[in-house]
């Protein structure tokens, strides 16, 4: 079905919105978690971040804007060689999103079940465990190189798809459905809920990490619905339906929202790099003093709790003093 003008201008708007938003944005974590250090979590969560958003930022560089051209122009404009490659790379960095944000909650949840063995982690473990994921992503494009799927580019959502599904890719593509997608969904889904029942026990950078982690994984849930809308179709799934081709489309172009929604989630839910956005792109005037001024705050009050338990004790020092100073008199009195 061929696409109204409506549609083509929508499609066009949002590739270039999403794309230019992640773009800006995950390059601004990147700037804030490497160079200046301001992203103050725990070191698994930090390390995690950093991988999500060097493969958010990859994702709109390879797959985004490209399609943002191509949407433009109706057509694909960057070769045979680049469309079969922005597909392989597509599949890959779709993996380890998914892997990263699975991991990411389960490390914050094991952090809270467990903190004492939490405190043991070091920075190796979590280069360990990011590593070990981006290995693992490449898994889904091995089978693709193998059996040399064909690519071709796809009209009717601007990128390039497979376009012949061989005998193999029937019963292989559920299997890699289901171990690098669908099981890293449900854990992510079990642990946000589980996560959940945690925000009102935690204070400070806990929680601050584990709304992180509740948000991201509340977004990216959500940009998954219109997929499981086609899933749900199965084999019923007819290309000459304006509602399935609409789902189809929304499906397709949904996971945008996840690769430009992660920057401003940290902007809303990590104060440290809401301070270092303030400050050291926006330059901000005033924000050093209102910072500095919500510190002189809190150790007021400290300052006042602090004196308040001092004179407590001074009290009940007298208190004692008073009592023993009495009972020896009564005691020399009875003598």
């Amino acid at each position: 079905m061929e696409m109204s003008s409506a549609e083509h201008v929508c499609t066009v708007v949002w590739c270039l919105f999403s794309g230019l938003v992640s773009v800006v944005g995950n390059t601004t974590v990147l700037l804030a978690a490497c160079l200046y250090r301001s992203i103050r979590l725990d070191k698994i969560a930090v390390i995690l971040i950093t991988n999500l958003a060097v493969a958010d930022l990859s994702m709109a560089l390879s797959v985004i804007l490209p399609t943002s051209g191509a949407a433009m122009y109706k057509r694909w404009l960057y070769g045979d060689i680049l469309c079969i490659a922005t597909n392989y790379i597509e599949s890959f960095l779709a993996t380890a999103s998914i892997l990263l944000l699975c991991a990411l909650n389960i490390s914050k949840l094991t952090s809270l079940l467990f903190p004492f063995r939490a405190r043991t982690r070091t920075k190796r473990t979590g280069y360990r465990i990011a590593g070990f994921i981006w290995i693992l992503s490449f898994l889904p494009i091995i089978p693709d190189f193998v059996f040399h799927r064909k690519v071709a580019f796809n009209i009717n959502v601007f990128r390039c798809d497979a376009a012949d599904l061989k005998h193999v890719d029937k019963w292989l593509d559920p299997i890699k459905s289901t171990i690098l997608v669908f099981v890293p969904l449900g854990i992510i889904s079990i642990s946000t809920i589980w996560l959940i029942f945690f925000v009102r026990k935690v204070r400070g950078l806990q929680k601050q990490s584990v709304v992180t982690s509740i948000l991201i994984s509340l977004v990216f849930m959500a940009s998954f619905v219109p997929f499981g809308i086609i899933l749900v179709l199965g084999d019923n799934f007819d290309i000459q339906n304006s509602f399935h081709m609409g789902c189809y489309k929304v499906a397709v172009l949904a996971p945008f929202l996840n690769f430009m929604a992660n920057p401003l989630i940290y902007l809303a839910s990590i104060a440290s790099f809401r301070e270092f956005v303030a400050q050291r792109l926006l330059n901000v005037k005033g924000w050093s003093d209102v910072r500095d001024n919500l510190s002189v705050r809190e150790l007021s009050i400290s300052r006042v709790s602090s004196n308040n338990v001092l004179s407590s004790l001074r009290r009940a020092y007298t208190l004692r003093q008073s009592s023993v100073v009495s009972t020896d008199n009564m005691l020399k009195t009875d003598v």
